[in-house]
């Protein structure tokens, strides 16, 4: 249609581009015992964040939540270099799953 020469200015309302990832468990997650169910709750704490505690001031009930800062969930790569805190130990979550990307 773009080469026709009646038409003008034209777009498209596609949303190319729209990309999903797509967790797999490697051998060590397994082997901690770990579930997909537990490390995306991690993942979704860690992005969109936590209420650790209600703190009352005055009259006011003011929520503390914990999440990453935005400079450091932006791209794969900090997802991928993520922790995870498992128990005592914390792991690096491309350690812990392979992340791939795929249009949807």
């Amino acid at each position: 249609m773009r080469n026709l020469n009646v038409l003008k200015n034209i777009e498209s309302s596609d949303q190319k581009g729209l990309k999903e990832i797509k967790l797999t468990l490697k051998s060590k997650a397994y082997q901690l015992n770990l579930s997909s169910l537990e490390i995306l709750s991690k993942i979704r704490s860690s992005f969109y964040g936590f209420e650790s505690q209600r703190l009352q001031l005055g009259t006011d009930e003011v929520k503390l939540w914990i999440r990453y800062d935005n400079r450091d969930r932006n791209s794969i790569y900090d997802l991928e270099n993520m922790r995870i805190i498992h128990f005592d130990n914390s792991y690096r979550l491309g350690d812990l799953v392979n992340l791939n990307i795929e249009e949807i």
